[in-house]
């Protein structure tokens, strides 16, 4: 249907100027949009014979066999008139061509002629867009009859059959069979080629020549519109044999161009800028034959920036769905930008790497509550590392000067840090409806001056975002910054300014503002979204919204081309230690490993030195950690841990660390890995390509020592905290959507109270009847359905916790000095006396301890494996 057919707009870069002029000058001259005049367009062509029905009403010209199509692909004797041969003619063979093709060209590669690869992809090449195929079963009894007369196989005699049913002759360079069928009388229907024969005249070179240019710049619109920036494939890379002018797909390509006149050849270039998919007139035989019309042409109404949940209560779907929904939409890209965050970037990005969709990482810079007058909101995507680094540093600064979860950014920081980033400004919005959509006059001056500040920090990369609202007054809103943004000279740019991944999560959005705002549903009023639209939207939406302002349209796809950063680009460089003596971060480490080695393994209890297969492990780790340039990690480490002890303060490392001989000998661990033959490439390995993770837990009292001389060592400019988010579980989500949808308290405590441990289930209908409750009362349906949906959602970000309980009884021990065989320790674990110590402590294990009845620390492995 015509209603169907996906429009976006046209690229005025990529077109040739005299079809951009025709196409909208019709539209002047109308009275109405370009979308509109393309609809027309397409429609009148939808109503004329397309070129494949075109060819299937004209009688075939010519039957043509293995010993034909095989030369189109291999340029042996003959391949020239082979090709001349498909170029002008309409060709038909039997099914039994792609088996004998295929079959000619494995023997080719078994005597070494051709490459194993070229073959394959002659198999793969051949198919009906050369030749149309006809089923055997009709032809097989004729062919019969000729293969008995002729005493010739009965292959050939089935295209003979086929020629003769069509009234046409037969193309071989079979000279043997040409003969047969010649002493038969059957010449005129079997024509013997030769390799000279249908020689091009000049007339058909010059006019091969300029269909050559018309698919070029055909091709070059669509390779440019490639949104991972790479080359669309050419048509003769489906079977990767050289690319001449004379390749088969070529061939058939210009054949197809010549039953259509010049004026659709133009407009059908125009088309494949403007539409988001291949035209539906062009019908399905075209698609296949012209081999860059199958591929999508340019995605230039793309719907983003899109915020996740990770912007913390501002939008209502998590990275990973916006991503799929994106890729389910069709767009090429997906921009991510949170509330003064790049919290959700990773997710997004390893969602985005596995659907094969490019990610634009950026963030939504917005001003504090209290600014007066505010300053817009801006998305800020970085163009390359350093103006991630940039973008990174700024919104550190604004959380730090202010209170958690909050970010005081100047707007002299912002124009300072702009350089790098392509900016998209978000005009305010109105302060109430009841504005008509209007920004009053103060507040509109001081946008533009801060709009022009910001396209002088920026020259050529700031633009003014457009979002379509739904609210009555888009278009007066829209025509108004598109004045504005010529005036201000920052070029307007369509954006969809994303929050729902789908609108079926606008009760959830709404939800997560009444608890950001501390109000309840009932109270929210103007704080509410008016509608479901700010949800991701296809390209042929977008290009609907947008018909009005195209060049808004066309330039999502400009920004994505500028924005190249990509989150992969990311190498931690680890700073220089200092160390002792002029020596290098490997040699230092090598000197504390000798030394740790000596006091490890003292000569009291290993008078032979240190064991030899611990000095293998220390060899073997030292030179792998060489390799990978991780020494001066190891020294830092190793520097904390000195730190801690020589002030008593209790540390210890664990996890996989502990399989490393290294870090047991600098004393950052205390469990010998050779006693209990741990791998080590568990901890590192070359193979994994990332860096070691070294865990040592500080006793908490005393913790903040620690912090801070590091904060005293490396400065506070390089020296930060892990962070961790805070999710949602079941309680914590039903007692907040509770709230916000005006239940009691003492109703979420009932309902809260069923809910067990950190479950994150929700609460079952069976456990709100038990409630005497109904569990389809509307409202309270609806608080737990919401709750099922806001479990998992972040709420806010946290320090990472780390923490160590030690008792102490007069005797100090740590984990090195602690006898692995006390055998009042298994007395007691034999007796089930267990209770607190991690792992043993269930009841199925305290049940099967005085059955299995450990006496030594393998068996307590092999008990806690049970």
């Amino acid at each position: 249907p015509q209603s169907e057919i996906p429009m976006t707009t046209l690229t005025v870069r990529n077109l040739d100027e005299a079809v951009v002029a025709r196409l909208k000058q019709r539209a002047r001259e109308h009275g109405r949009s370009l979308e509109s005049e393309v609809r027309d367009l397409l429609a009148h062509y939808a109503n004329k014979p397309t070129p494949a029905e075109m060819k299937r009403s004209q009688p075939v010209t010519w039957v043509v066999d293995a010993s034909v199509a095989i030369k189109w692909f291999i340029a042996e004797p003959g391949h020239e008139t082979a090709l001349a041969v498909m170029e002008r003619g309409a060709l038909a063979a039997p099914e039994l061509l792609l088996a004998e093709v295929t079959n000619v060209a494995a023997k080719k590669a078994r005597r070494g002629e051709i490459a194993a690869e070229t073959a394959r992809a002659i198999d793969k090449a051949l198919g009906s867009r050369f030749v149309d195929l006809y089923p055997l079963e009709p032809l097989s009894g004729g062919a019969l009859d000729l293969a008995l007369a002729l005493e010739h196989h009965l292959y050939d005699c089935l295209y003979l059959t086929l020629a003769q049913r069509l009234s046409t002759a037969f193309l071989t360079f079979d000279a043997k069979f040409h003969a047969k069928a010649e002493a038969l009388g059957l010449g005129a229907h079997v024509e013997l080629l030769s390799t000279s024969q249908f020689a091009l005249s000049e007339p058909d070179i010059a006019e091969i020549l300029r269909l050559e240019e018309t698919i070029k710049r055909t091709q070059d619109i669509l390779r440019d519109s490639d949104p991972k920036g790479t080359a669309r494939p050419t048509p003769t890379s489906d079977f990767t044999i050289k690319a001449d002018r004379k390749s088969p797909s070529r061939c058939a390509l210009r054949k197809l161009l010549r039953t259509w006149p010049p004026q659709k050849i133009t407009d059908f270039i125009a088309i494949c800028s403007i539409g988001a998919e291949t035209p539906a007139s062009f019908g399905t035989a075209d698609a296949r034959d012209l081999e860059g019309a199958r591929h999508r042409a340019r995605r230039l109404a793309e719907d983003w920036p899109g915020g996740t949940n990770f912007s913390f209560l501002r939008a209502g779907s998590h990275p990973e769905e916006l991503v799929t929904a994106a890729k389910t939409l069709g767009l090429a890209a997906l921009g991510v930008a949170d509330h003064n965050s790049l919290a959700g970037v990773v997710r997004a990005h390893a969602a985005a790497r596995e659907a094969g969709l490019r990610l634009l990482v950026g963030a939504r810079l917005a001003p504090a509550a209290d600014a007066a007058p505010p300053w817009p909101e801006l998305i800020c995507y970085p163009r390359d590392r350093a103006a991630y680094g940039r973008l990174c540093k700024l919104l550190t600064r604004g959380k730090r000067r202010t209170t958690k979860g909050a970010c005081d950014l100047g707007f002299d920081e912002i124009l300072a840090a702009l350089p790098g980033q392509v900016c998209i400004v978000l005009p305010p919005e109105p302060p109430a409806p009841a504005s008509g959509g209007e920004l009053g006059a103060e507040l509109e001056a001081d946008f533009a001056a801060r709009l022009r500040a910001l396209a002088r920090a920026a020259p050529g990369d700031v633009y003014l975002g457009a979002s379509w609202r739904h609210r009555g007054d888009d278009a007066r809103r829209l025509t108004r910054l598109a004045g504005l943004a010529e005036t201000c000279g920052t070029p307007l740019v369509a954006v969809g300014d994303v929050r729902l991944h789908h609108p079926a999560r606008k009760p959830l959005l709404d939800t997560l503002t009444c608890i950001r705002t501390g109000v309840t549903i009932d109270a929210a009023g103007w704080r509410l979204e008016a509608n479901a639209e700010r949800h991701l939207k296809g390209p042929a939406e977008m290009a609907r919204l947008f018909a009005a302002w195209p060049e808004a349209l066309a330039r999502s796809t400009e920004i994505v081309g500028k924005c190249r950063f990509c989150l992969d680009e990311l190498r931690y460089d680890y700073p220089i230690e200092p160390s002792q003596a002029g020596r290098t971060p490997q040699q230092e480490l090598e000197h504390l490993v000798r030394q740790g080695a000596a006091e490890r393994y003292p000569p009291a209890l290993h008078p032979a030195g240190v064991p030899a297969r611990v000095q293998a492990a220390l060899d073997h780790e030292l030179a792998l950690i060489a390799e990978l340039d991780y020494a001066a990690y190891f020294l830092t480490v190793h520097d904390l841990v000195r730190f801690a002890r020589e002030r008593g303060i209790l540390c210890q490392g664990r996890g996989s660390a502990a399989n490393s001989a290294v870090c047991y000998c600098l004393g950052i661990t205390a469990v010998d890995p050779a006693e209990s033959e741990l791998l080590f490439e568990r901890f590192i390995s070359a193979e994994r390509g990332e860096p070691p993770d070294i865990d040592v837990d500080f006793e908490h009292a005393r913790r903040e020592e620690v912090i801070q001389h590091i904060y005293a060592k490396y400065g506070r400019d390089h020296a930060g905290l892990a962070a961790t988010v805070i999710c949602y579980r079941s309680r914590g989500a039903l007692r907040e959507v509770g709230k916000a949808l005006g239940l009691s308290e003492d109703l979420i405590g009932a309902l809260a109270g069923q809910i067990w441990g950190w479950s994150s289930e929700g609460v079952e209908a069976a456990q709100v009847r038990a409630l005497g409750l109904d569990p389809e009362e509307p409202r309270l349906a609806l608080v737990l359905a919401l709750t099922r949906e806001l479990i998992g959602f972040p709420r806010h970000l946290s320090q990472h916790g780390f923490a160590l309980l030690q008792r102490h009884y007069g005797r100090m021990l740590d984990l090195a000095s602690v006898p692995p065989d006390d055998p009042a320790v298994y007395d007691m674990l034999c007796a089930a006396d267990s209770l607190g110590v991690f792992q043993v402590e269930s009841r199925a294990q305290m049940t099967m301890l005085p059955r299995l009845r450990p006496r030594c620390f393998y068996d307590l492995v092999i008990e806690v494996a049970i």
